[in-house]
């Protein structure tokens, strides 16, 4: 997973392992929806051309805004 393509389509779970290390299969944590939060944030402060959506049940990805 390349730091480009992370957010695009991926599963929260696969986010928490590959970026955290984190078994999600044994824990519950909000700590990739808060980073989602705060990267949001930035990305609007900073007039970002594109977006974080997520994608109900999967995941989240990229979206442009111009689209």
């Amino acid at each position: 997973m390349s730091y480009g393509t992370w957010w695009n389509g991926n599963p929260r779970n696969e986010i928490l392992d590959k970026v955290w290390g984190i078994d999600s299969t044994e824990i519950e944590t909000r700590v990739v929806d808060e980073t989602v939060r705060r990267v949001r944030q930035k990305m609007k402060t900073a007039g970002s051309k594109v977006r974080i959506s997520a994608v109900w049940g999967y995941g989240y990805k990229l979206e442009d805004c111009n689209e």
